[in-house]
Order: C-alpha cells, then structure tokens, then sequence
C-alpha cells in the first residue's frame, strides 16, 4: 500500500534469474507474474497468477520457456507469452475447484505471442516474436540469439482465442547485413469502437486500416 503496509506476500518457489513483469487487474482482485528461473533450475520460465482476496494461486505455470509479460483487459481476460512463443489466455473467473483450491484454465496458443487487447477485450492481436537464448543446451552460442522478430499480426476473438479472424503480414524491416533481425512488427493498437487497426514497423512505417471484424467473425 501507498502507506508502506505489505497485504499480501506472494511465494515463486526457486529464487528467479529475471522478475520480467507484474501486472494487476482492473479490479485489484488478482495480480499476473511472469519471470524466468535460472538455468538448470527450470525449464525456464515462470508464468502465475494470484487471487488477493482468496490469498491463493489460481494459475501457476513453471514449465514453459521463460514468460515475458502479462496483461489483463477491462473484462478480467489475462494474457501472457513465453520464449517459444506461446501465449496463455482466458478469464479469472472461469474457475474449477481442485483439492479445495480454484484454478483456472487457459487457453494455450501454440507458436504466438500476445501483442494487446482491443479496448473493450473483446479482441486482441497476436504475432510469432518468439526469443532464443544466448547459449544452447549443449553450451554453445547461439548465432541467431535473441528476441526474434516477424511481421505477422494476428487477429483473434478473446472469447475463442484458438480461431483466427484476420491476419496482416506487410510490414518489413531491412534489418541488419549479418543478423537475422529482418522483419517485425514494432507495436499495434486497436481503435476505441475497434473498426481500425494501427500497426508500426521497425522500418518506421505505419499503417492504419479498417478492419471489419463484425464480418470475419460471423463468418
């Protein structure tokens, strides 16, 4: 609290290597870690989630590579994507009881990291930015390592995370002679009555267009 007082201490188990991102729902209710353990401790990453009124984890995964970042629409939706990518999303509030515990379930979408929510949650944008480690399991460097980057924006439901509505692959990026860092996708953002879609480049470029998402998803 603003007063100093602590309300809540939340246990990660094994020490981090990286606390990457806390993030808290609208509400105050529940509150998303995302992190990565050292190496050998795990196989990576850290992904929990926590209710502060029941003092309980609802979510815990620590076997995904290492999670990057968290977020939460207004309508209690939480999100979040690991090294892979992968993303994980669905609602607080779809809860099943187990071992007197609540747990909730995600959703798990292979191959794509989460990018945002549209205003009202109702939608949210995905790419392929995957991450790969500076040394392999064997020791070695990796030639390629870190963040990868693509040009891929994904449009998807939050309520049918799973379903591709719309997908936007013309951004580019020259990059730089010698790496791999080519394309990507700098950031998107979605208009308030969700009908426009802005997207910028790494080159700098920005597009913005209609989207006519009533249309793809009835159909």
């Amino acid at each position: 609290m603003d007063n100093g007082k602590v309300v809540e201490k939340i246990e990660l188990g094994s020490p981090l290597a990286y606390l990457n991102y806390v993030s808290f729902s609208y509400d105050n209710i529940y509150v998303a870690i995302a992190g990565c353990y050292p190496w050998g401790v795990s196989t990576g990453g850290l992904f929990l989630l926590y209710d502060l009124e029941k003092h309980m984890t609802i979510y815990r995964n620590g076997v995904s590579k290492a999670v990057w970042t968290t977020a939460f629409s207004k309508d209690g939706t939480v999100a979040a994507y690991t090294s892979s990518p992968t993303t994980f999303i669905g609602k607080c509030d779809r809860e099943a009881v187990k071992e007197n515990e609540k747990e909730i379930n995600l959703s798990v979408i292979g191959g794509y990291n989460f990018l945002t929510y549209s205003p009202d949650g109702a939608y949210f944008a995905c790419s392929q930015q995957g991450y790969i480690a500076y040394r392999n399991g064997a020791g070695d460097i990796n030639p390629n390592w870190g963040h990868q980057p693509s040009s891929l924006v994904d449009i998807r439901r939050a309520s049918a995370p799973n379903n591709e509505l719309i997908r936007f692959n013309d951004l580019s990026e020259m990059g730089i002679a010698d790496t791999f860092r080519r394309q990507s996708v700098s950031s998107v953002s979605f208009s308030n009555d969700n009908k426009k879609l802005l997207m910028v480049g790494n080159d700098g470029v920005i597009i913005v267009r209609n989207l006519h998402l009533e249309k793809y998803a009835s159909e």
